[in-house]
């Protein structure tokens, strides 16, 4: 006897709780001003801006990712747009992924 299988449902995507974390100033407001002016979050610093190294970080307004640019890199909102642009390429690939394994694909 043959046995049918079914088509897998469709799975919704999985709804993360959306949290951004606060404002935090990086310490150097040229910076703050590069990552407002670029879609981020200027979310504090890691370190301390006279000694090296050290990261300025700033967050992703719609997933709440924190992400940053080291003592040797320039922030500009152009670099924000393309970070916080990368960022989400990485995201939507990884769900990409997991529902084209929930649906059996490879």
């Amino acid at each position: 006897m043959r046995q049918h299988r079914s088509q897998p449902e469709a799975v919704p995507p999985v709804k993360a709780a959306k949290i951004v974390p606060p404002e935090r100033s990086t310490g150097d407001l040229e910076a703050d001003k590069a990552i407002r002016a670029g879609g981020g979050i200027p979310g504090g610093v890691m370190g301390r801006l006279e000694e090296s190294p050290h990261v300025k970080m700033f967050h992703d307004p719609t997933s709440g990712t924190t992400l940053g640019f080291t003592d040797k890199e320039q922030v500009t909102p152009e670099a924000v747009k393309a970070k916080l642009e990368a960022s989400r390429a990485q995201y939507a690939a990884a769900e990409k992924k997991r529902l084209d394994i929930l649906a059996g694909k490879k």
